[in-house]
């Protein structure tokens, strides 16, 4: 038997950075802000990896991949990984984001990972778009950001938190 919990919804955040800000502990993906903290844990696992990898050595353009919590400031970061770069090119890459979905209206609104989708053209893996609803959670991948939404064009639905395997 497996039984997993998670005591916080955790976000899947994969794509290429867009913006690295050290100082200020903040890191950008697909237009998600996400702070990093002295407990986010880091590993370079490009072809190059680099000792005492930290958010210092991530450079806008490196493809990552990021475990998130939702807390009091947005995204906080509980795992940041650098990635082999490789196609697509980065400017054209898709990112791929799971969550839980809420204020789910239809499926050209609906909100994933405190962002908000338009999935009205979307592919859905395993099911149509009537598995949409509020408490599901998803995979997406986003291709295109149009004034504050994110259309994408791939949405799966994932196992729920609480999954019993025997």
């Amino acid at each position: 038997s497996r039984i997993e919990f998670e005591a916080e919804p955790v976000i899947a955040i994969e794509g290429v950075a867009d913006a690295v800000d050290p100082v200020a502990g903040t890191l950008v993906v697909g237009g998600q802000v996400i702070v990093a903290t002295a407990t986010t844990q880091f590993e370079d696992r490009s072809p190059a990896a680099e000792p005492n990898f930290g958010l210092a050595k991530v450079k806008p353009g490196d493809r990552v991949s990021v475990r998130a919590v939702h807390g009091a400031s947005g995204l906080k970061a509980t795992r940041i990984q650098r990635l082999e770069r490789g196609t697509p090119p980065p400017s054209q890459a898709p990112v791929r984001v799971s969550g839980t979905v809420s204020s789910f209206v239809s499926t050209a609104d609906f909100v994933v990972a405190g962002q908000r989708v338009n999935a009205a053209s979307a592919a859905f893996v395993d099911g149509g778009a009537s598995m949409l609803r509020d408490g599901v959670r998803v995979a997406r991948r986003q291709d295109q950001q149009v004034v504050g939404n994110l259309v994408c064009s791939l949405v799966e639905e994932l196992p729920s938190i609480l999954d019993v395997t025997p």
